[in-house]
């Protein structure tokens, strides 16, 4: 009945929003696959006796987190093939890019059970690997069904989420029961865990995934070249991964800071590739001149950059001087990994919305490697930096101690999944 019931309000929920899944994404050249594997079809078929390991990493953030953690994977469970899903596009690309050990990259189906059920016939996978915080009932369900254990990896609940799930605790209790172990990012979530009646002999704390994100490192010649590209000069901030509302703030930045220092350039790096003609289109409203990254001719004197080209944010904190990493600006996005650009020393600045990243948020605070401001004060915060040197320095060193004395969780996370599950219960039955 429960089962049932779940398939009739997500099939109503689906429905609603598939026409604006459509309007989003029809331009896309990842849409018909897309649409197609969220209603299962055109999965890859694996014969009964293939061992399979199944990640689900929901989007960008959750896919960096477990680049590392599929290589080891990979290396342990050399006989398995490695099917990764993810939810959004953005998710898609990037596990394509960054994540070679995967067998195949696939959209993860609508979470209802005919659909599932199709899809779990034709991989039958050993062990499902679900990172962060995307349960999704029928997938755990028909899982289990092929005899799949399931482990939560670098996982958090955040306090909205679990208060939410309190107030459904019939409900809590058949989601959580699927999952055999819970590796979280810190002990600052075992509590919200407990609190949902998981056993407490289930839950491990092993560091967050995303501080082993090894730098993509750009060459000096590159480096460079992408100075020259953008005749970038000695003072630049970028705004990155921001969402609608958040470019206004960094336009409102853009024309104090113009008028202050006329060597300052401001590079902005929309989250979503669907919004940058609107943000282009913002720029042009408010008579800012700007340069678009995907323009064939050069950029003349705009102080202003609109990258509208996707993949490139880490080459881009590394030729800044100060990052504003944004999603930390919105209520309803609640942060972003504010730590990617303190691998390269840059100083970083965030918004009071941070509820995502609760555990990023008290380490760049322990550490003292970054300024958490409100909307209205980060324009006199930007002007601050841009005048003490030696304010920016101190906050690099910080950042840079910060990732060098967190990093191990990779090997932890892959520790306790062979320790929990050895090759007896990952052979197929």
């Amino acid at each position: 009945m429960f089962s049932l019931l779940y398939d009739i309000i997500l099939g109503l929920i689906s429905l609603i929003s598939f026409p604006r899944f459509i309007l989003r994404y029809r331009k896309n050249p990842l849409f018909k696959q897309a649409l197609k594997q969220k209603l299962g079809l055109n999965f890859p078929k694996f014969a009964k006796d293939t061992k399979v390991i199944w990640v689900h990493a929901i989007s960008m953030g959750e896919v960096k987190a477990v680049v590392k953690l599929v290589d080891e994977l990979k290396a342990h469970y050399s006989d398995h093939e490695i099917l990764v899903s993810t939810a959004t596009l953005t998710g898609h690309e990037e596990a394509k890019k960054w994540i070679k050990a995967a067998s195949h990259v696939v959209f993860l189906p609508i979470d209802i059970s005919f659909i599932i059920k199709r899809v779990m016939n034709q991989i039958h996978p050993s062990l499902v690997i679900l990172v962060e915080s995307d349960f999704c009932y029928q997938f755990m369900k028909e899982a289990k069904r092929e005899g799949a254990s399931i482990v939560l990896v670098n996982g958090k609940l955040s306090e909205k989420s679990q208060m939410g799930y309190r107030l459904l605790p019939g409900f809590s209790k058949i989601l959580f029961r699927w999952i055999d172990l819970y590796l979280l990012q810190s002990i600052d979530y075992v509590d919200r865990f407990l609190t949902l009646g998981i056993p407490e002999e289930k839950i491990l704390t092993t560091g967050n995934l995303k501080l082993d994100n090894e730098p993509k490192i750009i060459s000096p010649e590159d480096k460079q070249s992408l100075i020259e590209k953008l005749k970038l000069k000695k003072k630049t901030i970028i705004f990155g991964s921001t969402h609608q509302g958040e470019e206004s703030l960094a336009l409102d930045a853009c024309e104090a800071l113009f008028n202050d220092s006329p060597d300052v350039k401001v590079i902005i790096v929309p989250r979503h590739p669907e919004r940058f003609d609107a943000v282009a289109e913002m720029i042009q409203k408010r008579n800012i001149p700007f340069y678009r990254y995907s323009q064939k001719e050069p950029i003349k004197d705009e102080q202003l950059i609109l990258v509208d080209t996707m993949g490139i944010l880490g080459s881009l904190y590394q030729v800044s001087d100060i990052a504003v990493v944004c999603g930390s600006f919105t209520e309803h996005v609640g942060g972003h990994n504010i730590i990617e650009p303190l691998v390269f020393k840059v100083p970083v600045l965030f918004g009071p919305h941070m509820h995502k990243q609760p555990e990023f948020t008290l380490l760049v605070t322990r550490y003292q490697a970054g300024i958490q401001v409100k909307a209205n004060k980060l324009t006199n915060e930007l002007q601050r930096l841009l005048q003490d040197e030696e304010a920016c320095l101190q906050l690099g060193v910080q950042g840079l101690k910060l990732v060098n004395e967190n990093r191990g969780a990779t090997q932890k996370t892959a520790f306790e999944i062979s320790n929990f599950f050895c090759e007896k219960r990952l052979v197929k039955k």
